[in-house]
Order: structure tokens, then sequence, then C-alpha cells
């Protein structure tokens, strides 16, 4: 059973029955279906429908935005930026598809060489509650405009927004290539052993990444995991200190700090560390807490009872290892799973809050005394999805991005996916890649075709 229910009021907005065998093959002989088709369409006839689609999500943004609101408690204004961030997706591919999948040539004495990206069949999606729009989107789009049709699993308290998504496909494809799976996880491995199913992308825990991964070797089917990340956020003396202590906030409170990409470990070097500290903590107190559908509200209810039971273990787990909690966190009492933010100092790699990705309001911030510091502590993690680097020295930084085990590294700002640039981690952040041309060649046969 899928069930819709706003966290903060506990309304029902939906119940959806799991599907079962009967369903299941249906679905899959008609997605089958829909990639036989699809791959046979021009890429510009393509080109056309995603632009039809973008229109329909621009269109509804608000209603969409309300829907991701309800479900999971995200806060309206950035729910809308959710929205908005998924247009310039379609942008993006709409734009520059015809060029990502145009066929290469090339001599190779004594042959010409031509090289083409083929779609492949079905690609199973099993996408994340906490961007239910963004993240559906920034796997489907790509995979539906190479050729592929895309079967995709929400999160059970997310499954309205993606039910809206499919209908948009619906109304701005001419074929069905986007179908919405309501199947519980013990369906996944019959779906992935399909032969008709030719790839599986998923963004979630490492634990689930484990499984899904290990499924997919088994059955020889290409897979792509983003698995969340503890990421550092590191400042040198020369970085403009306000401003890095501001986007730092934010990048850890956007999206009540459900963000797989959050500036999760601050780094700061022991020059500044006390004003950092003391800047931190001023932003912290001023954040406020309220109702996700106020446009005030900066901090809202976590998603679901279970994620604000776990945040307040990690925060236990840290006061009794030692850690200093300079803004106290702690449950906070009445209706939603609110959690007030919190920020400690003086952990270590013992405690949860670094061996385990943290979702919700908390951050950590440590000094450090030069580059090499910086770059062991940061590394010193099972995860490697983002790392954020504040400093204008160029040596610096070219030392920094040669050092730092991650996959996506911003200097100067906090870490943000962008539909143009390809996006995915190392280590137990996953493999694979989103976004950009790497994105779209994913779920491709890079077919090598020979002339002598």
């Amino acid at each position: 059973m899928f069930i819709s229910q706003n966290p903060v009021t506990s309304e029902v907005l939906g119940r959806y029955e799991s599907l079962n065998d009967k369903d299941l093959s249906s679905l899959l002989r008609d997605a089958h279906t829909a990639h036989n088709e699809q791959k046979a369409v021009l890429v510009t006839e393509r080109c056309l429908m995603l632009k039809r689609f973008r229109i329909l999500l621009n269109n509804n943004k608000e209603l969409l935005a309300q829907t991701i609101t309800a479900e999971m408690g995200k806060p309206i204004t950035q729910a809308r930026a959710e929205i908005d961030k998924s247009v310039l997706l379609c942008d993006f591919y709409a734009e520059n598809v015809e060029k990502l999948l145009e066929p290469k040539t090339f001599l190779a004495e004594p042959f010409s060489v031509k090289l083409r990206h083929e779609a492949l069949g079905i690609i199973l999606g099993i996408m994340p509650w906490n961007f239910p729009v963004w993240q559906s989107l920034r796997f489907a789009i790509p995979a539906i405009m190479a050729g592929n049709a895309v079967l995709l699993k929400p999160a059970p308290n997310t499954a309205l927004s993606v039910l809206m998504l499919e209908g948009f496909f619906s109304e701005s494809f001419t074929i069905q290539v986007f179908k919405t799976v309501l199947a519980d996880t013990t369906l996944v491995p019959k779906i992935i052993a399909d032969p008709r199913v030719q790839g599986v992308s998923l963004t979630g825990s490492d634990k689930a990444g484990s499984k899904v991964g290990a499924l997919a070797g088994k059955y020889l089917k290409k897979s792509v995991l983003e698995l969340g990340g503890c990421d550092p956020f590191i400042v040198f003396p020369d970085a403009d200190v306000m401003l890095a202590a501001k986007l730092a906030v934010h990048s850890r409170i956007n999206n009540t700090g459900q963000t797989c990409i959050a500036a999760k470990r601050l780094l700061v070097h022991k020059d500044i560390y006390k004003e950092f500290k003391d800047y931190l903590i001023h932003l912290f107190e001023e954040l406020k807490m309220g109702d996700p559908i106020q446009e005030s509200t900066q901090v809202s209810s976590l998603a679901r009872a279970d994620i604000r039971d776990i945040l307040h273990v990690q925060y236990l787990d840290a006061l009794a290892k030692g850690a200093k909690a300079i803004v106290e966190g702690g449950l906070v009492q009445g209706n939603g799973f609110y959690y007030n933010p919190a920020l400690l100092e003086n952990t270590n790699k013992k405690m949860l809050v670094h061996r385990q990705e943290v979702f919700g309001p908390l951050l950590t911030i440590q000094s450090f005394k030069d580059a090499r510091d910086a770059i062991d502590q940061a590394n010193d993690n099972r995860y490697g999805l983002g790392a954020s680097i504040w400093t204008q020295n160029a040596s610096l930084q070219q030392q920094m991005e040669s050092k730092l085990q991650v996959g996506y590294i911003v200097f100067n700002n906090f870490v943000s996916s962008d539909p143009r640039i390809p996006f995915g981690g190392i280590k137990q952040s996953g493999y694979g890649r989103e976004l950009g041309d790497a994105g779209i060649h994913e779920f491709t046969n890079l077919k090598s075709i020979l002339y002598s």
C-alpha cells in the first residue's frame, strides 16, 4: 500500500494499492512496446514532446509545489524552486539532445569509425521522497530522450507527486514512455530480472544501493546509484567569512536538512574558526521554523517520524561521545515531526554523525590547521559525493580539486546539482552519473561501427 499523508496535519492525501504480478506483467509488456516505438521516433520529434511536457510542468507549478509540500513537508518556497529547476532540466535536454546523441565519426586507419548512442530498453528508476519531482525527472528525462521507456517506482509517501508527473507525460508524449510502478520492494527483484529491463537507477541510501547494485550485477544490467553523502564544507582564511557562513546554513537547512548534497561537515581554518562559529550561531538562532505552507518558513517538519527518530539518535550519540552542542537540537512537541536545528563541535569519526548520512537540520563544525589537514579530515569518511571549498588561491584550489575524494566540487559556493553538469559520487556515495552529457549516455549502447 502506498499512502500519501501530510506529515504536519496527518491528513491522508491518497491511498494506492500495490501492484500484483498480473499488473506488473501488463506494465512490462506495455513499457517494452513503448520503448520499441520511442526509439524509432526522430530525436527532433522527441524534443517537441519534451517541450510540451515542459509547458505543462511550468503551467502547473503551483499545484505541483503545493502537492510536494503537502506530501513531505518541504517549505513551499523551496517546493516552487524544485519545479523551476526541473523546468531548466527540460530546457537543457530539449535544446541539446540532438547534439548529444549525434553520431561521431573519426579516422582510425585503415578504418573510418562511427560511434552511435542507441537506447537499451526499459529502465527502472527507484526514486526517493525528498525531491520527488526533480530527482524523478533528472533520471527519467535523459533516459526517455535517448529512446528508452521508463518505469518509475516512487517512495510510498510521495506517490501522488509522481502520478501527477505521469499525467503530464501522458498528455505531452504520444507514446506512454513513463509509467509509475506502485510496487512493493518485494517485486523489485522480479522487475530487474526481466530481460526487457536493461537498466536501473536508484537514488537512496547506501544500504538500498547495495541491494539494488547486487541485483543489477546478478542479472547483468547497467546500474546508476546515487547514495547520499556526508559532504565537507571547507573554509580557508581568505574566504568571505560572512557569505560562506550564510551559504553553509542555507545548504544544510534546505529541505529541512533532507538533502544528499547538503553541507554536513564544516571544516574551518583555525585562524577564522571563532569568527565563523560566532556568526554561524547567530544564523542558526535566526532560523524560522513553522508551517511549510507559510512563505517565511525555513525549517519545517521532517517527512516521517522514523527520519526524526534516527536524527535524534545520531544527535544523542554525538553528545554521549563528547560532542558539544553550541546550538542545542531536540524534539519539538506537537503536530508534525519537527526538530530544532542543532550545531555540534568537538565531533569525531567514532560518532554516528560522521559514520552515517545525517538527514535533518544538524550540522557539525571542526577546525583544521592547513590544507593537508583539511584534505585528510574531508577524505576520512566512507562517502564521496560533493565538497564545497572556500578560497580564492589558485594553487590551493588546484591542490584541493586533485586530492579530495568526491565526485563533485564547487569553489566559493554551496554544492548544487545543475542540469548541464554531470553529477554523482564515489565510494559509498555510489557510481555512475546523472545530468549533462554523461546523464543521457548512461543508459545507451555505445555502438562502434568500422568501415574499411
